[in-house]
């Protein structure tokens, strides 16, 4: 999901900047401009000052949940569109992971898939283009950084599950752990009464 590269780079004119490639995301614009940085579409990254590498590599690990500088464990998150606030695009975990970039085109989709549903062919108008989705409609969302994928869980249930098999199993596995050292503190207790 969150292809992010982070580089200090020289400039032809001399000047050391730090370079960043990420996967559109509005927010990531906006904080972009609002620290001065410019974007190169040939290079198809923006850059920065090199001073302000601490604050950029903090605002990835914020959108994206990596720097590019660690592996991140990712999962698969399963979004009820009739559950979810969408508009030109529907935008989880700083991706959007659906896009119509204009009323007659196709819906965009980012390292998502439909699973039940879909989207018209058209949708909203020639200046407010909208997804669009049909009633039911049903995505999965792949490689989302799993610190993104949990806050999503949280902060929109209807919308939003974790449905990865493995990290399912781990989280139960812990919870496990968690309750035998409960269970045994309990039992140390009643030895003792």
């Amino acid at each position: 999901m969150s292809k992010v590269k982070i580089k200090r780079v020289n400039m032809k004119s001399g000047k050391k900047k730090i370079e960043v490639q990420s996967p559109y995301s509005e927010e990531f614009v906006n904080f972009a401009r609002s620290m001065n940085g410019s974007w190169n579409g040939r290079y198809k990254s923006w850059f920065f000052d090199v001073r302000d590498e601490k604050l950029i590599r903090e605002k990835c690990l914020e959108l994206y949940g990596t720097d590019g500088e660690e592996k991140t464990e990712t999962v698969t998150i399963r979004i009820n569109v009739d559950d979810a606030e969408y508009g030109q695009s529907l935008t989880i975990c700083g991706r959007d992971v659906a896009y119509r970039p204009s009323r007659d085109a196709h819906v965009r989709l980012n390292e998502t898939i439909v699973i039940e549903g879909g989207f018209g062919d058209s949708g909203g108008s020639r200046k407010n283009p909208r997804l669009n989705p049909e009633d039911g409609t049903v995505l999965e969302a792949r490689n989302v950084p799993i610190n993104l994928a949990k806050k999503a869980v949280e902060e929109n249930p209807a919308a939003c599950k974790i449905v990865d098999e493995n990290w399912q199993k781990k989280q139960l596995i812990q919870r496990k752990k968690e309750l035998e050292a409960e269970l045994e503190k309990i039992n140390e207790e009643l030895k003792s009464l």
